[in-house]
């Protein structure tokens, strides 16, 4: 294989970090999930030869850092070519491929239907394009960027715009996975009992435990099961799904899933993705919903995911009206949420970060981060309370929380009124 005409590849946020809000509040565009990796480890996977750096919002660097300790965040050596690969790109082997085509000693960029998906600069425009980064710019600008003087092509690729987006490209995700995994090979222990449909299209990794009367469905696409998973009895679960090295499935139906490490998951659950850490241990519905890190779903809590009337539902992740494209759309729920006991959550509701929510009204539309109680009328959390309780859901799990993680979600509640 011919040698790549670039060494080293810096992954950077536009402001359209602003349209995946709650979970990115917290978060870079590049922590979000797809199937069994996040947006920046597919880019990593991709070019293993590589070096690489990010550059995102600078109060997320720290916390950035703490997750991805040997990739510099806002630090850019001197060089002479770069390729810059915007974090919202989603990558495939038909853009790997036209990527590893570039030319040397050229600017050249692939845009797609107005959106920067990469460009590989040399020299002078390297200066210039990491001077705008450092604005956060917008999509608009990078283009414009680079009109004068890169060559421009484009690629049928795929780069989200919006949840929308996010939630269409699960299923393409998990079957781009199934590169890593043995299709159709058991390993860990599966009982007599265990049903399983198109064996084919399943795959367990090793050190997994399944119990008797689980059933795994594949028949609408294929079923990851990573390491050291746990599935008790009277667990139903229908592909396309992935779940997470170290979860539980505590029983129910699961269609549809994707499950991040140390996931615990209960009840009904369709078409929803989870980060890691978060716990559905118990009864109720959550479908067509993104979840973040360390939320605590209480017993009962359920979301809607269709409208009385069949309209679309529309959400507004920055103050934006966006609708969904088809009936079906829940709740985006931000890092660190809680929901009390028999919560009830309306469908295109966004849950901000560190939120706590009780369950005597129903909650919808947008809210804000660090709120608590009751709709509409929301205090906001206080602090040192939301501190304690996250140290001790992380506590429970053998974890803890960085104190520079700490910091920063202190000047994030400072931040707002």
């Amino acid at each position: 294989m011919s040698k790549l005409p670039f060494s080293h590849i810096c992954i950077y946020e536009d402001s359209s970090y602003k349209e995946f809000f709650p979970i990115t509040f917290s978060r870079p565009l590049f922590d979000l999930r797809f199937g069994s990796k996040t947006l920046l480890e597919r880019i990593l996977n991709a070019f293993p030869d590589c070096s690489f750096s990010c550059h995102l919002r600078a109060h997320l660097s720290i916390v950035s850092k703490i997750i991805y300790p040997k990739i510099p965040m806002n630090h850019l050596s001197s060089l002479r070519n770069c390729l810059f690969i915007n974090a919202r790109t989603f990558m495939e082997p038909n853009l790997i491929e036209k990527i590893k085509l570039f030319k040397k000693n050229r600017n050249q960029a692939i845009i797609q239907d107005g959106q920067v998906l990469c460009c590989l600069l040399q020299d002078q425009a390297i200066d210039h394009f990491w001077n705008l980064l450092k604005t956060i710019p917008s999509n608009k600008s990078l283009c414009n960027s680079l009109k004068n003087d890169s060559i421009l092509s484009s690629c049928e690729a795929s780069i989200i715009r919006s949840w929308n987006d996010v939630f269409a490209l699960q299923k393409k995700a998990i079957y781009l996975d199934q590169q890593e995994f043995q299709m159709g090979l058991f390993k860990g222990k599966t009982p007599h009992f265990l049903s399983s449909i198109n064996d084919k299209a399943i795959a367990i990794k090793k050190d997994c435990f399944i119990e008797d009367f689980v059933t795994l469905d594949a028949r609408k696409g294929p079923i990851l099961i990573d390491e050291h998973v746990y599935i008790q009895s009277h667990s139903r679960i229908e592909g396309p799904s992935y779940i997470g090295p170290n979860c539980i499935l505590k029983g129910g139906h699961f269609s549809e899933i994707v499950a991040g490490p140390m996931c615990k998951l209960h009840g009904e659950i369709s078409k929803s993705i989870f980060q890691e850490f978060t716990n559905k241990a118990h009864e109720g519905f959550i479908g067509n919903s993104y979840i973040g890190k360390w939320v605590n779903l209480g017993a009962g809590s359920t979301n809607s995911n269709l409208n009385l009337n069949y309209k679309n539902p529309y959400f507004e992740p920055n103050g934006t009206r966006i609708e969904s494209n088809e009936p079906f759309f829940g709740t985006i729920i931000g890092d660190h949420v809680k929901t009390a006991i028999g919560t009830l959550i309306n469908s295109g509701t966004l849950i901000g970060f560190g939120s706590q929510l009780l369950n005597k009204t129903l909650h919808q539309g947008t809210i804000e981060p660090f709120s608590w109680g009751n709709a509409p009328k929301y205090k906001k959390n206080n602090l040192d309370n939301f501190i304690i309780t996250a140290q001790h859901a992380a506590q429970r799990r053998n974890c803890f929380i960085h104190p520079d993680e700490l910091e920063t979600y202190t000047k994030m509640h400072e931040t707002l009124q």
